[in-house]
């Protein structure tokens, strides 16, 4: 009976297994997927506009009177009137001159149609009407705007003219105090020039509190005088603002009209 060896460490080594190596995708091929996708995208919409438009030939098309049958005509191609066809081409029909289209100045409900389609119509001629209720609502409602701005506008040209009369009042009452404080001035100098025994102290008094008295009641007729012009000014200006909305009140009413 034999004996056998120990393994060695060499005899068990293990073999050596070689993987090849992971590849990555690289990191700007998703960016540049995207980016072509969008590509495509803009492309397949627009490609009509990128691309240039094709040649397109006008021209004439007469209709003639065919010898063929009505139902043969309506599935055969069109012939001369011999019979023979001479050309056949695609494309479409388009009325010359082109149809014109008639849109109303204001929207609304269509009341009546006063023509049928494909009839002849000239300038001027009534097309269809509109239900005027909601209009003559409109008008109405312009016109009451209208004058109830020119009311305010009479008021304000009222209220001016009051103003006047008060500015004038106040001026002719400045006039007067004006007076009256040189008055008291003069009198209050003339019995101060005086001797001291010919009028009393309570007098001189008494003439110097009038000056003040008067001075004061200047102040007062002068300072109405300047409120009475400043109220006619701030009317003046209502006034023009007025104006302006009348004017626009009357362009509503020319609108509603219409």
């Amino acid at each position: 009976m034999t004996l056998s060896s120990p393994p060695s460490i060499d005899t068990l080594s293990r073999p050596s297994v070689t993987h090849d190596p992971v590849r990555r995708v690289p990191a700007w091929v998703i960016p540049l997927g995207i980016a072509a996708g969008f590509a495509l995208l803009f492309i397949a919409l627009f490609r009509d506009r990128l691309l240039p438009a094709p040649d397109v030939e006008v021209a004439v098309v007469l209709a003639t009177i065919s010898e063929a049958a009505p139902s043969a005509a309506a599935t055969a191609p069109a012939k001369t009137g011999g019979g023979e066809m001479l050309f056949q081409a695609s494309g479409w029909i388009e009325p010359d001159p082109l149809p014109s289209k008639a849109t109303a100045l204001i929207d609304g409900v269509v009341e009546a149609v006063h023509v049928l389609e494909g009839q002849d119509v000239r300038k001027g001629d009534k097309l269809a009407s509109l239900i005027s209720d909601d209009m003559r609502l409109a008008l109405s409602s312009a016109e009451r705007n209208h004058d109830t701005l020119v009311a305010t506008r009479d008021a304000h040209l009222a209220a001016i003219e009051s103003a006047r009369k008060k500015s004038s009042g106040a001026q002719a009452a400045a006039i007067s105090a004006e007076t009256l404080r040189n008055e008291a001035v003069d009198r209050l100098t003339r019995l101060k020039g005086m001797s001291a025994r010919a009028f009393p102290e309570q007098e001189i008094v008494s003439a110097r509190l009038r000056v003040e008295r008067e001075e004061a009641q200047k102040l007062v007729a002068d300072s109405a005088a300047a409120e009475a012009e400043a109220e006619i000014a701030r009317l003046e200006l209502e006034t023009r603002v007025r104006e302006n909305e009348i004017r626009a009140a009357a362009i509503e009413v020319e609108k509603a009209r219409l």
